[in-house]
């Protein structure tokens, strides 16, 4: 808009028409005219449209978190012994599925062999799921099996961003949009505990129990989308350090900004099951499975902006104003508060001139 920085004498204006612009940038204020360091001005059938103020622009939303992988089977139990009997090898250990947001799951644990009970298997990384016990060795139809790995837990949700307000502020004289902030990133879920290895058997032939199964890893995971960015303000006449009176004059404010949404939630990845524990082989005990992985948080959602105001009117710097009674104030379309929850824009015929 047009700006007159007048001198400290008496001046009067007539018979003029401000317009603003319609194409303002984004979240940019429309002024139509500024008075500035000026005393006793007289604005006389004046016409005075700012245009449109900026819409504010959407946030960006939030990136989903990557799934976590499948833990691996654990090895069947084999015969491991001398004469009549199969010399097998003892059976591999179910690894871990894979993370890359650091919630592996746990490795299963090693079979025991004849009197020789099975192993732990392994907790899954960064505080996840616990191992599964190990079997007992020579046990008994109850106890000789490997226990199964615990299962991660799901991780916690992004808190949402704070919706823009319409509360209204000026910084170095110039309209504060007010925008939406943004959401906070999810948590990603635990890895499950490694099964435990299944204890050997020493019937007739020693053999291997199965070994335990890997754990899934966690879902990583979601970002928090960003906030929408306020709407500009529209605002017929802006007073700096000035006096003014209007006279037979047509303030005619129609549409400020509407804010922009606020980003939409990266949601969090899904959480695998683990993998199975190896088969037991003749009276040995079988292999404990691998827990599941918890599921990666979803991402808070970005706060929406708020719509701009409407302003006929609008001092700073200690200005005021007088207005005769043919002066029309013609105040309306305040902008829209964005998605989820921005204000809507205040309505005033004017603002700080008290």
């Amino acid at each position: 808009g047009a700006e007159l920085s007048l001198s400290m004498q008496p001046q009067t204006l007539q018979l003029l028409r401000f317009e603003g612009a319609n194409d303002t940038p984004a979240s940019s204020t429309a002024y139509a005219l500024t008075v500035r360091d000026a005393v006793d001005v007289r604005l006389q059938k004046l016409q005075l449209n700012p245009g449109h103020g900026g819409n504010g622009l959407a946030g960006i939303s939030g990136s989903q978190g990557a799934n976590g992988n499948y833990g691996n089977h654990g090895g069947h139990g084999v015969e491991n012994d001398g004469g009549i009997c199969d010399s097998g090898s003892a059976p591999s250990r179910g690894s871990g599925g894979t993370s890359s947001c650091d919630r592996a799951g746990g490795r299963g644990g090693s079979a025991g062999l004849g009197n020789v009970g099975g192993y732990t298997g392994n907790s899954a990384e960064n505080l996840g799921g616990a191992g599964g016990s190990g079997g007992v060795g020579n046990g008994n139809t109850t106890n000789r099996h490997g226990g199964d790995g615990s299962d991660g837990s799901d991780g916690s949700n992004g808190v949402s961003g704070i919706n823009g307000t319409n509360l209204i502020e000026f910084t170095a004289f110039e309209y504060m949009i007010s925008s939406g902030t943004d959401g906070t990133d999810g948590t990603s879920g635990r890895g499950g505990g490694g099964g435990g290895g299944g204890g050997g058997g020493a019937f007739a032939c020693d053999s291997y129990g199965g070994a335990g199964g890997g754990g899934g890893s966690g879902g990583c995971a979601g970002t928090g989308g960003t906030g929408g960015t306020g709407g500009g303000a529209s605002i017929a006449l802006r007073l700096i350090n000035a006096t003014v009176t209007l006279e037979q004059s047509l303030l005619r404010v129609t549409s400020a900004g509407d804010g922009g949404q606020g980003g939409g939630r990266g949601f969090g990845g899904d959480g695998r099951p683990g993998g199975s524990g190896g088969a037991e082989e003749d009276d040995s005990g079988r292999g404990g499975d691998g827990g599941r992985g918890g599921d990666g948080g979803d991402g808070g959602r970005g706060g929406g902006g708020a719509g701009g105001a409407v302003i006929g009117i609008f001092c700073l710097d200690t200005a005021t104003y007088s207005v005769d009674p043919q002066t029309v104030f013609n105040i309306s379309g305040a902008g829209s508060g964005g998605n989820p929850g921005g204000q809507n824009g205040q309505t005033l015929n004017d603002f700080g001139c008290d």
